[in-house]
């Protein structure tokens, strides 16, 4: 794959947590009436469609986040860019950087003549797996849930077992992860981006780099 211009990247990121923030509000709308409701088939449906949403998310996220390093040769190669599994995917990014992942942060305006703004990150995501294993986690954890599995396993318990804490705890992870985060990249760049969930902004995503930071609101 070629190398991408900034702008595209941007654009492309910016595009994947547009979904993001969408398919979070669904997931906040569709738990809200699933705990409410008393029918056990409906219970059941409604949980699922909450944990289809979170693993098209952790999906997403995962994609945005080898977007964000089209830059870097070493994360154009084949194997990356046939991955899917955000499990596989995650772990392989890991390996080549430790901060190539969202991690809650931000930055603000130091009033440089330049435009320079300070980023600064929580330093909790640091001192665990943090956001590749909360993502690796609610992952497989869906993926599980999603799959029927052999026939064996379908004899021994005919319905899968749903935990609307479990939906409840993960959509506040990732809504907490991905409202305000930055992607640190090998070449000292930041991606810097808001969802703003919750509003009717747009999600805006900008560069942080050398000379003035690139934005773009979607």
């Amino acid at each position: 794959m070629v190398e991408l211009p900034d702008k595209d990247i941007l654009d492309l990121y910016g595009s994947l947590m547009v979904e993001v923030k969408a398919r979070l509000t669904a997931t906040n709308i569709q738990l809200a009436a699933t705990t409410k409701e008393t029918n056990t088939a409906q219970i059941r449906f409604g949980a699922e469609f909450c944990y289809l949403q979170l693993r098209r998310i952790t999906e997403l996220v995962a994609l945005g986040v080898l977007a964000a390093h089209n830059p870097l040769p070493e994360f154009r190669t084949k194997n990356l860019l046939k991955a899917w599994n955000p499990d596989d995917l995650m772990r392989q990014l890991g390996n080549l950087s430790k901060f190539a992942f969202p991690h809650r942060g931000g930055s603000f305006d130091m009033g440089r003549p330049d435009g320079g703004r300070q980023v600064v990150f929580s330093a909790q995501d640091f001192a665990s797996g943090g956001p590749r294993d909360d993502i690796c986690r609610i992952y497989n954890e869906c993926s599980d849930k999603l799959h029927t599995g052999a026939l064996r396993a379908v004899l021994k318990q005919r319905e899968k077992v749903y935990s609307l804490e479990f939906i409840e705890e993960s959509k506040d992870t990732l809504s907490d992860m991905l409202n305000e985060h930055v992607i640190w990249l090998p070449d000292d760049r930041f991606l810097e981006t808001k969802l703003h969930a919750g509003s009717p902004e747009p999600v805006d995503c900008r560069w942080l780099h050398r000379g003035a930071p690139q934005s773009s609101g979607q």
